[in-house]
């Protein structure tokens, strides 16, 4: 990018240091630019990856239990706890909705971060069986001497 030759005492000269500090200030201009773009982009990838961040990191408390990750002996007793939470809602009260529905979702909902979990296991299942071919494949291989 600039020319980083030192004189004789090892410092840099006028014109080196001015020449650096350009490229730093173009470079500098160059990001803020970029950040510019991506911020007003409406393209619907952008909007896509905004509502996916969005979730991730600031997740409304409705869609809470689907963007965790729980083991599958935890759902039964969120499932429950959920449950029990709503005993004396006035919808449930008046009959509108039932112990069992509410039930049913919280495991439904629930269920999804076990998929979280199962996935990452499988992920990590596939990951050291690919590494165990590839040892096996390794050790069948006569690479002569």
């Amino acid at each position: 990018m600039f020319n980083k030759k030192k004189d004789d005492n090892g410092t840099m000269s006028g014109d080196q240091l001015a020449e650096a500090l350009k490229a730093l200030t173009a470079m500098q201009q160059e990001v803020s630019e970029r950040l510019e773009e991506l911020e007003s982009k409406k393209d619907l990838g952008g909007e896509a990856k905004l509502l996916i961040a969005t979730r991730v990191f600031d997740t409304d408390r409705n869609h809470l239990p689907e963007m965790t990750n729980i083991p599958l002996r935890a759902v039964k007793p969120y499932s429950l706890a959920d449950m029990s939470a709503r005993i004396l809602d006035p919808d449930v009260q008046c009959g509108k909705v039932t112990l069992g529905q509410i039930r049913r979702e919280s495991v439904y909902r629930h269920l999804r971060s076990v998929k979280g979990n199962l996935l990452e296991k499988g992920t990590q299942l596939a990951m050291e069986q690919t590494r165990q071919a590839e040892m096996e494949d390794a050790d069948k291989m006569d690479l002569g001497g």
